[in-house]
């Protein structure tokens, strides 16, 4: 049987639609790129086949022309990761792709480091950051040994973040388009954490409520007398402030910031809450209104707007607000338990003066007669007991003891009450979104890893000078990669270009500046103490224009 042109099945490579035009087996059969085009990653160990020196030359022999060395974590298996290899075992590496010529343009970072930011199952940890830096300091010294400079890849995935929030998750309009879970937007969880340790404080659920007070303003809803009183008018109060329609109020009417703002008091006797403070239930939407105000009034006092570091989140707000409830409730008891401390004190000093008048008498008076000065001591069992009876100076020395006792109980219940709102009021001082600590950490680990590269490079450069070697060394770069965006901060386009950004002003910085913040909180300033800075480089300092371009040789994507 002879079969026509077309008459081919479905399967076969030749097959094409009666209206379409058929592509060649030849045209087919060309590939779009060849391994030499797209270059290889090659790793080591039992599943690359062995060390680089066997895994690279597999690569060359597929005809590939540039080549990634992907690292492994020491440990993970045998003979892997940069420390493997010595001297003799770089050189070799090197050689191979020379006499290959071969370009070993990239060097990959162990894939179990996921982030910059020290992140690890405990919270953050500078321990666990210090290890990835000093292994990405590995590779970086490899690269200076193996290669004639390039990329030093590692995976950004800095912390994890709620993605219906962020710039790019929504389209122009404002409406979410992109989101991790079907629930995320209602039911997405912050955390919060202490910048003194790295440890996470507390998550934040946008379905949680809480119960907070209703703050006193200049309304005529939340306060009608002084609202009618003023007749409704801007007005000066008596510390020459001008009040406006919407400012916080105290109980005198004087305008007050966010700090010093204080409950409404229901004085109403038809209220069924007369007497009492108004609360309410809160939601998220609260707390992101609450924290543009406080960065508002931030705006207000400083005459601009706050920076990413220096601006207040809503679950900044949320997480506060609870420490502020603590702090209140805290300082509350502690003033209810030192109320009458000071009178306790004028009491013993009275019953001291009184114990000494009556062994006056007591001493003056004749053995045979002293019986007359004792006293029937009621208690609060004398109708059913019959009373002590004791002499003067005993039952004052009873006394002295039991006013005693109260000036230590209302000493030691007062004391740790105050102790308690202090520790809410330092505890709120250093809570801090996960990005504002997250993105430092990780920002500071890329500088100084790109720092380290700067120095690599030049090293390697002056060695080649020094021994006549004419080929040029390209600039050892950080290369943060993202992959898939559910991994957390770092992992979407537009997070890479600002964490590398941000990396660049912290590259120059920590070239040009003497002083650095250290980890000691300075109390009374609010802020770490300054520290010097161990990489400080006094000739940089006048060369702005030479120091942005270091930056941006050594920290790319």
């Amino acid at each position: 049987m002879i079969f026509g042109d077309n008459n081919y099945h479905p399967m076969d490579r030749e097959y094409a639609g009666s209206n379409q035009n058929s592509l060649t087996t030849q045209e087919l059969e060309a590939p779009l790129f060849t391994t030499s085009d797209l270059g290889q990653t090659v790793t080591e160990g039992r599943a690359g086949g062995g060390l680089f020196t066997e895994s690279v030359t597999a690569a060359i022999r597929k005809g590939t022309s540039k080549i990634e060395l992907a690292l492994q974590m020491e440990g993970s298996d045998m003979n892997v990761g940069a420390e493997s290899y010595g001297k003799q075992a770089r050189e070799a590496i090197r050689e191979i792709a020379k006499v290959n010529e071969v370009n070993l343009n990239s060097i990959h970072t162990p894939s179990q480091l996921g982030n910059l930011s020290g992140l690890g199952q405990q919270g953050f940890s500078d321990e666990t950051r210090d290890k990835t830096i000093q292994e990405i300091n590995k590779a970086i010294e490899f690269a200076k040994d193996v290669t004639n400079g390039g990329s030093i890849v590692i995976h950004t995935g800095e912390f994890p973040r709620v993605m219906s929030d962020q710039s790019w998750a929504k389209d122009d309009k404002g409406n979410e388009i992109f989101r991790a879970y079907d629930e995320e937007k209602d039911k997405a969880v912050m955390h919060i954490v202490d910048d003194r340790t790295g440890q996470i404080m507390q998550t934040v659920k946008k379905n949680q409520i809480v119960s907070r007070p209703v703050w006193k303003k200049y309304d005529a809803e939340r306060d009608p007398k002084l609202w009618e009183k003023k007749e409704g008018q801007n007005y000066t109060d008596e510390k020459g402030q001008q009040v406006k329609t919407g400012d916080y109020v105290d109980y005198e009417g004087n305008k007050v910031d966010l700090k010093h703002r204080v409950p409404i008091f229901i004085d109403d006797p038809d209220d069924e809450n007369f007497g009492r403070f108004r609360v309410e239930k809160q939601g998220w939407q609260h707390f992101v209104d609450e924290a543009k105000e406080i960065n508002n009034e931030f705006e207000d006092k400083k005459g601009r707007r706050p920076t990413w570091e220096e601006e207040t989140t809503p679950e900044e707000a949320f997480f506060k607000a609870t420490l502020q409830i603590q702090e209140g409730h805290a300082k509350g008891w502690a003033l209810t338990y030192a109320r009458d401390f000071h009178e306790e004190l004028k009491t013993l000093e009275k019953l001291k003066d009184l114990r000494k008048y009556y062994e006056k008498i007591e001493a003056a008076t004749d053995p045979d007669e002293k019986w007359k000065l004792q006293r029937m001591i009621p208690s609060r069992y004398s109708h059913m007991v019959p009373p002590d009876v004791k002499n003067p100076v005993e039952q004052i020395e009873y006394e002295i003891q039991q006013v005693k006792k109260g000036i230590e109980y209302s000493r030691q219940a007062s004391t740790s009450q105050e102790q308690q709102a202090e520790e809410a009021l330092i505890s709120q001082e250093h809570a801090k979104s996960i990005r504002k600590y997250a993105l430092n950490k990780s920002v500071d680990s890329l500088a100084r890893t790109g720092i380290f590269a700067m120095k690599n490079t030049d090293e390697e450069r002056n060695r080649r000078k020094q021994e006549g070697i004419k080929e040029d060394m390209n600039p050892i770069y950080l290369a943060p990669e993202h992959i898939f965006p559910e991994m957390g901060y770092g992992s979407h386009p537009e997070e890479l270009v600002e964490m590398v950004h941000e990396a660049r002003k912290k590259f120059t910085e920590l070239l040009t500046k003497k002083k650095i913040e250290g980890h000691e909180w300075d109390d009374e300033n609010q802020k770490f103490k300054l520290v010097d800075n161990p990489l400080y480089n006094p000739e940089l300092v006048n060369s702005p224009d030479k120091v942005k371009k270091l930056a941006r040789d050594h920290i790319r994507a």
